[in-house]
């Protein structure tokens, strides 16, 4: 079975945004939250990048935290 985002993501996730998107909340938390927020994303938006990764640790390595920017094209308007 191939692996996903959703995988190494831990139950107790804060997720946030950092833009408004109509519809989208700023932050979202749990796992189960996040990938119902994320179901069917694929069939809205085509991705062309994700890139500019930045991650940081915290809390002694307990926390992981990741930054990066999604580039694509909102199919519903172009």
């Amino acid at each position: 079975m191939a692996s996903t985002f959703f995988d190494i993501v831990a139950d107790d996730v804060v997720y946030e945004v950092l833009y408004d998107f109509p519809g989208w909340p700023r932050i979202i938390q749990g796992r189960a939250d996040l990938m119902a927020k994320f179901k069917g994303y694929g069939d809205n938006i085509k991705l062309q990048s994700a890139d500019k990764l930045i991650t940081h640790k915290a809390d002694n390595g307990r926390v992981f935290v990741i930054e990066y920017e999604v580039r694509g094209t909102v199919l519903a308007t172009g």
